[in-house]
């Protein structure tokens, strides 16, 4: 994708997506990015603060209506030059982010300044507001799901589900007996120490073909991508596991985090297994550019890390922005805060296979 950056002296993150921006410090620079304590999620209701630190525990699950100058929309849409996105899904998953960071919210003319914000909220039908100080920035770990010390969710303590549970783990499979179910979290392309996904997705068959599973699901929802050349264990187990690999007995989640070597799987399990999608459009391109390579400004020595290859897994004239789901559902903040997990409950447990049109003749 075309990128043009102005060579100031200034430093940022890395948001891990094709040209990005990376928070290495270089000699004589400083980094000048912090955050806000809270994470907002948009969910299909709208965007709501989904965690913060326990110190401002009486605005979490609120539904923002207005941060700092702007109505939500209106800041939503501010931010929107600076998040970097290849279709809407992945503006959707990145936006959130850009919105907890004080400069740029101060930049974009957001805040009057980089040290607090206010946010106003509805929350149990009544109107509030709470003023969020900024702290240091931290990095949010690998699977998307890790909790942060000190940190309150919006979600009741009932339960954990599934996609949910051991968010530190790279991998995590269940067996759920009622619905001779296995369910697999397979969050990044890369092997966790001496954790690696051959002998994970070893396990995995060697279950299936030792138990009474009618069905496998693979949850890839949260999955940024990694290193593609894993992708292979993946695939080709499920392709040897002709218990599983038939239509309506493997399903796939996908997501808006289901980016780079990660679509690059979806691409695959697309081409060569009997997949059902289900969730929400991923947030990559289906042929794409990736892999980064990291180049030094010479006035600032920012390091610029840009795609520059291209990776074609499908026809050249497939022109699609993303994978979309057969079986669509979206997250609204009652199932967040219920522990309702949409995908499995409404379009896994419920489905039946239906005839197609060529079936009646």
């Amino acid at each position: 994708m075309p990128c043009f950056i102005l060579d100031i002296q200034v430093n940022t993150f890395n948001l891990h997506q094709h040209g990005s921006l990376s928070n290495e410090k270089a000699p004589g620079t400083i980094s000048l990015l912090h955050r806000y304590p809270f994470e907002l999620y948009w969910f299909s209701d709208g965007l709501y603060i989904k965690s913060a630190d326990k110190g401002y525990a009486g605005c979490i699950g609120g539904k923002v209506t207005m941060i700092g100058n702007m109505k939500t929309n209106d800041a939503i849409e501010a931010v929107r030059p600076l998040v970097s996105y290849e279709n809407e899904q992945g503006f959707k998953s990145n936006c959130p982010f850009f919105l907890q960071i004080p400069e740029y919210l101060e930049t974009q003319n957001i805040s009057n300044n980089a040290e607090e914000v206010s946010i106003k909220y509805l929350k149990d039908g009544k109107e509030a507001s709470v003023v969020f100080k900024k702290i240091d920035f931290e990095y949010s770990g690998m699977t998307g799901l890790e909790a942060t010390d000190e940190w309150m969710e919006a979600r009741k303590n009932n339960s954990t589900p599934l996609w949910m549970k051991e968010p530190d783990a790279y991998r995590y499979m269940e067996y759920l007996p009622e619905s001779k179910t296995l369910y697999v979290r397979h969050s990044v392309i890369s092997n966790d120490g001496k954790k690696t996904i051959a002998d994970f997705f070893k396990r995995m068959v060697n279950f299936i073909d030792s138990n009474n599973v009618h069905q496998l699901i693979l949850d890839v929802r949260m999955n940024g991508g990694g290193n593609n050349y894993h992708n292979k264990e993946t695939v080709t187990s499920i392709i040897k596991s002709r218990k599983i690999n038939e239509k309506g007995k493997f399903f796939c989640i996908i997501g808006r985090r289901t980016f780079s070597a990660c679509q690059n799987l979806v691409n695959a399990l697309e081409k060569y297994t009997e997949v059902i999608f289900v969730g929400e459009p991923t947030s990559e391109n289906i042929n794409f550019y990736g892999d980064t390579k990291t180049e030094t400004l010479p006035n600032s020595k920012l390091q610029v890390n840009l795609s520059w290859l291209w990776w074609q897994d499908f026809d050249a004239r497939d022109k699609r922005k993303f994978t979309s789901p057969e079986l669509a559902t979206d997250m609204g903040f009652d199932d967040f805060y219920n522990n309702i997990d949409p995908a499995m409950k409404f379009a896994i447990y419920n489905y039946q296979k239906r005839k197609t049109i060529i079936g009646f003749f």
